[in-house]
């Protein structure tokens, strides 16, 4: 099985699949990345708005 992929043509097969696989998964991450991100920042602005009301009083 191994020895297919030492071949010239499984090589770049192998090496094709592995980089759809990273680049799959960069994406995977990068959106939870933003995900998480979006929610820090909203949880940033309600703590704002908090101090913002008990400045006020």
């Amino acid at each position: 099985m191994l020895s297919h992929y030492l071949t010239t043509n499984g090589f770049m097969i192998f090496k094709e699949a592995m980089m759809k696989a990273i680049s799959l998964l960069l994406a995977v991450l990068f959106l939870a990345g933003c995900n998480t991100v979006e929610g820090i920042g909203k949880d940033l602005k309600k703590g704002g708005e908090k101090l913002e009301k008990a400045a006020s009083k």
